[in-house]
């Protein structure tokens, strides 16, 4: 037999509280389950949307269900006991915060994407898929100075989350952009392709990879990590591939716009490893965030340099600075006077 009807649900339960569901639903039944179509759109809305991870939407939020021919609910059939959602979303325009030790503010472009989720007994897990053409990461305080933080454009991102208790916890986190820009105003990186995977891990933080390369795929940079979401701490390893500069070829230039000035006419092997960590600039004793060059040879506003060789550990990022006690040399420095075999 199957029925018909307008589902409309208030719902308060920890968190999640006056939630208004309307699924015009057509409900099919048989001896092996129940299942659920929408043959027109439906609508999800949250008054106040639950802080989940330490990421809070800002509200009201209302989603729309698409219809669709497959059905969105199923209970019983080949899963005895549970209760399965398929529910295709559109989403609107949405700001989020992140808080703790490093605040951010996060505008994402609308929204399509599928949410998949399983209950048995109050308890369950989802994954949700979705795009967006466009999000943008900010500090939280950007409106008190210039612009800062990235763009990411053509997004796709796959979040699982389960229940515990009362909480909603992140369990693993994949996401992809087709391009990836500096939005300060003195643009430090040209656009790059960027991808990232985070696992929860036993102790409630997330444990990250990324990998982002250049359009032109010479430049790779690798990052491994774990970030605190309760404290908004973290640290990565990172390790950028050695770059090789060749006159009528790669420069530095085509992966820093703020190189430009300093950095001309290069030729040369450069590379980066170590480490950073956040909230804060500077870069962890340990295992400093460390630069090498090899025959390294450019002209910019200081003069022209040749053969320049050696390591640099940072000991801060933004801005740059290095740490004390350290020497670069080279086989010659003309700065209107030439200086020949220099130590730095």
């Amino acid at each position: 037999m199957s029925g018909e009807g307008l589902l409309i649900a208030q719902i308060d339960a920890g968190e999640v509280r006056d939630m208004r569901v309307s699924l015009p639903m057509r409900v099919v039944h048989d001896e092996n389950g129940t299942a659920g179509f929408l043959d027109r759109q439906g609508s999800v809305t949250l008054p106040r949307v639950p802080e989940a991870g330490g990421v809070a939407l800002e509200g009201p939020l209302t989603v729309r269900v698409r219809a669709s021919a497959r059905p969105v609910l199923r209970y019983g059939f080949e899963d005895p006991g549970a209760l399965r959602l398929d529910l295709p979303l559109v989403a609107p325009a949405m700001t989020a915060a992140v808080e703790g030790g490093m605040p951010l503010r996060i505008a994402l472009g609308s929204t399509v994407g599928m949410v998949k989720a399983r209950i048995v007994e109050g308890r369950g897990g989802a994954v949700v898929r979705v795009t967006t053409e466009a999000i943008d990461i900010a500090p939280a305080d950007e409106a008190d100075g210039e612009p800062d933080g990235i763009a990411l454009a053509g997004v796709a991102l796959e979040v699982q989350a389960s229940t515990h208790g009362d909480a909603v916890l992140l369990d693993r986190i994949v996401v992809s952009a087709d391009r990836m820009t500096d939005r300060a105003k003195a643009v430090r990186f040209s656009p790059l392709r960027a991808e990232g995977l985070a696992t929860r891990t036993p102790s409630g933080a997330l444990a990250f990879t990324a990998s982002f390369g250049g359009a032109n795929g010479a430049f790779v940079l690798d990052a491994k990590g774990v970030h605190d979401l309760a404290r908004g701490t973290g640290r990565a390893d990172i390790r950028l591939y050695p770059l090789v500069f060749v006159p009528g070829g790669l420069q530095p230039v085509d992966l820093s716009p703020a190189a430009a000035a300093i950095l001309r006419n290069a030729s040369g092997k450069v590379s980066l490893e170590g480490a950073v960590e956040w909230p804060g600039r500077d870069v962890p004793p340990d295992n400093p965030l460390t630069l090498t060059v090899e025959d390294l040879a450019f002209t910019g506003s200081l003069g022209t340099v040749s053969g320049l060789t050696g390591a640099v550990g940072l000991s801060s990022i933004d801005p740059i600075t290095t740490l004390d006690g350290q020497v670069l040399t080279a086989t010659g420095i003309d700065v209107g006077v030439p200086i020949a075999e220099p130590a730095v």
